[in-house]
């Protein structure tokens, strides 16, 4: 049952999507901007058109801003040094991503990351070439759980815009979202809006707080958190408090502490796709999950090897939530497709009503001609064209 409403699900946006592709060239003709740079259509063509017919996986994406120590927080994840540190800020400037050796295809690759050009990954200094090109370095990660991908994203609050618009890609394609914070960077402008976006297409968002001054800053966390929270509209799953520890950092050795985990469980929640018993999309915001990846919080942080945490996570309820977070996103009557489609009838009707108002108005009544001009008219018309032995 499960596997026919997917099909009925990944048939429909194909449809849609080349409806929108139809729609292009008609739009641009009535000089309505291309919904290329919007967020429904990269979560169209990134997310649901991408990984609908791919294998089952789970991609995780490292998600911060600048000089935080999200490469480090990789670095951990991966349980090698596979992503240059550097204390300089804005180091990362392709994303880097490891890949189990069950999904280390090209070609699904390829399809994966279709906004990218795809290189080997061979030198953790191969993510800083300046490059106007985007690029994505990938390799065989020898630790990494089977149908989980981890990609460590450029600085989303960097001064190169060309880095924003690369993890805005990333933040599309994922499923899951490690939000690198510290208390520097919890309340960032660029950071906040990047989130915002996410939340807004539900989705599954871990919070780690890096370089935490322990025990000094327990009684900030929450703060931070909230702020945090209030002004995204995230709910993260997990929260993490990670400490500042230059030595335990260069030895792959931090202590990841859980300080809370989502305690949100709905009866009803896990694999609704979004698609009705009819074969139609549901109205956008219907049967919204909100249910947890793990149980409810421990009573006091403990410290936990965050790679065994993601290999646990529930893979069918976050890519099912993901994939109808997209869907809702797209299908957003103010802000998706619908609203594109608003779009081209208006601009269609303002042609429509220009047509009209011109054709009244050159319908234009002119006043009789005087029979006298018109005898004068003709008799030169004709001298000019009559016989010469007739005049």
């Amino acid at each position: 049952m499960m596997a026919t409403r997917l099909e009925s699900f990944a048939a429909l946006v194909r449809q849609l999507h080349r409806a929108v592709e139809e729609l292009q060239p008609l739009a641009t003709r009535l000089e309505v901007p291309s919904p290329v740079q919007h967020e429904w259509h990269g979560l169209l063509a990134n997310k649901l058109l991408a990984q609908l017919e791919l294998p089952p996986l789970l991609v995780v994406a490292i998600i911060g801003g600048t000089n935080i120590g999200k490469s480090v927080i990789f670095n951990h994840l991966a349980g090698e040094v596979a992503s240059a540190v550097s204390p300089l800020a804005a180091h990362t400037k392709h994303p880097v991503c490891l890949v189990p050796p069950g999904l280390a295809d090209p070609q699904l690759l390829a399809r994966l990351f279709e906004g990218f050009s795809l290189r080997p990954w061979s030198s953790p200094d191969d993510a800083k070439q300046p490059c106007d090109e985007h690029l994505l370095f990938w390799r065989i990660g020898a630790e990494m759980p089977p149908r989980l991908l981890l990609i460590d994203a450029p600085d989303v609050d960097s001064d190169v815009t060309v880095n924003w618009q690369r993890a805005r890609a990333i933040r599309q394609c994922a499923d899951v979202l490690l939000a690198v914070l510290t208390q520097q960077k919890y309340n960032d402008a660029a950071v906040k809006q990047f989130f915002r976006e996410a939340a807004q297409s539900d989705k599954a968002i871990i919070v780690l707080f890096n370089q935490v001054h322990l025990p000094d800053d327990e009684g900030y966390w929450p703060t931070w958190l909230d702020t945090f929270c209030q002004s995204t509209g995230a709910d993260p799953e997990l929260v993490y408090l990670v400490p500042f520890h230059r030595v335990a950092a260069e030895r792959l050795c931090l202590p990841f502490y859980l300080v809370k985990r989502a305690a949100r469980p709905r009866a009803d929640a896990g694999t609704d796709t979004g698609v009705t018993s009819t074969g139609s999309f549901r109205a956008s915001g219907a049967g919204q999950m909100t249910a947890p990846i793990l149980p409810a919080a421990q009573e006091k942080p403990q410290a936990r090897n965050l790679r065994e945490e993601l290999a646990k996570i529930h893979f069918e309820q976050i890519k099912v939530r993901a994939f109808r977070g997209a869907l809702r996103r797209v299908l957003d009557a103010q802000r998706g497709a619908p609203a594109y489609c608003d779009s081209i009838r208006q601009a269609a009707q303002g042609f429509a009503d220009a047509a009209q108002a011109l054709s009244t108005a050159l319908d234009v009544r002119w006043p009789a001609l005087p029979a006298g001009v018109l005898v004068d008219e003709f008799r030169l018309w004709w001298d000019d064209r009559r016989s010469q032995w007739s005049r």
